[in-house]
């Protein structure tokens, strides 16, 4: 399939994580970001609004992806996975011109254990969970004052380059941060032939290498 012009779903506003990795893989695609859950982006194909969709499924440090898997299971009947592409993901605290001290740290609720190393030096620091890294930098752009005084996004670089604010501290993931996303398209082999689904969980690093 050419792939210029091509639209390509994925979850979020734009910035988000997928979103990044979209563009690098798909560099002539059009992007059609979907602020929902996994079920919507992938209702973007099935509805042929969009040629194909991105899928985080696991990271290097065991996280799987439960929702996104989830919703993959539910559509499995028409599901077609393309391909399988590891993701260097890189984060970074980001804050506004207000701010004075780190109390708190806003991003997608997988995003926390990527950056475990860093965050152990911060006792009680108080984690929220976002739906996406760049909505919590949207989020903190848009909060009152005295929020931004205290609180800080953590978000991919492709976030900070669409909406701004200062970087406070860069490159904070753990050692070969790395997120295995899917390229998932619309299934053209009859829905009742053998298909097989599997999701995998990976407690360390050593076996998401070999998972891939």
């Amino acid at each position: 399939m050419n792939e210029t012009n091509q639209k390509i779903a994925c979850l979020g506003p734009e910035g988000s994580l997928s979103h990044e990795f979209a563009k690098n893989r798909f560099p002539d695609g059009l992007f059609v970001c979907v602020d929902g859950d996994f079920e919507d982006v992938l209702a973007k194909v099935h509805d042929d609004s969009c040629h194909r969709a991105v899928i985080p499924f696991l990271n290097s440090n065991g996280i799987d992806v439960r929702p996104a898997q989830a919703a993959m299971g539910i559509n499995r009947e028409w599901i077609h996975v393309e391909g399988c592409h590891p993701h260097l993901v890189r984060h970074n605290v980001i804050v506004t011109d207000r701010f004075r001290e780190l109390k708190r740290l806003h991003s997608k609720e997988q995003v926390f254990p990527q950056c475990s190393d860093w965050l152990r030096q911060w006792q009680g620091i108080e984690l929220i969970p976002s739906a996406s890294t760049s909505a919590a930098l949207k989020e903190l752009l848009a909060a009152p004052p005295d929020v931004q005084k205290t609180s800080g996004a953590i978000c991919n670089t492709l976030a900070h380059q669409l909406y701004g604010g200062r970087i406070l501290y860069p490159k904070i993931e753990n050692p070969r941060n790395t997120t295995l996303f899917l390229v998932v398209s619309k299934t053209e082999v009859p829905w009742d032939a053998d298909q097989l689904l599997l999701c995998v969980t990976c407690p360390t690093e050593n076996c998401y290498k070999q998972a891939i």
